[in-house]
């Protein structure tokens, strides 16, 4: 996925990892140093369209785990709002490279836009548990 990683997280003296149940997870706007990996597009951008074929919105964002150096995450910014982003795990995104669009399968316009909104805030364990659940998982 990435090929530098920049910064560690460990708070010498400290009894407890401040990060602890926290996921690893940096957008990869922010990062730098890291790229995608050669060969992997960047779908930042792209259009995504759910299962009914409705253009829903607009790849905004990678939301990256730095630790298994992978793209964990969409972040996608709505056609519905403005302004509202929400995260759709990677695993379930199908790329159709020709038309630059990312396609998921099993979901309509109506159940994406129900997501919880991402406020590009800490994702917690909790938060990522909650998020699966929308998804069946």
């Amino acid at each position: 996925m990435a090929t530098d990683r920049t910064h560690e997280h460990h708070h010498a003296g400290e009894g407890i990892d401040p990060r602890a149940g926290v996921l690893a997870l940096e957008s990869l706007n922010a990062l730098d140093g890291y790229e995608l990996a050669d060969g992997e597009p960047d779908i930042r951008g792209w259009r995504l369209r759910a299962t009914d074929g409705a253009e829903v919105g607009t790849v905004h964002d990678l939301l990256v785990d730095t630790g298994a150096m992978k793209v964990r995450y969409l972040d996608v910014e709505l056609d519905d709002r403005r302004d509202r982003h929400v995260l759709v795990p990677i695993e379930l995104a199908q790329l159709q490279d020709d038309a630059e669009v990312v396609r998921v399968p099993d979901r309509s316009a109506a159940e994406l836009s129900r997501l919880p909104t991402y406020d590009h805030g800490v994702l917690t364990r909790e938060r990522e548990q909650e998020l699966l659940g929308y998804f069946g998982r």
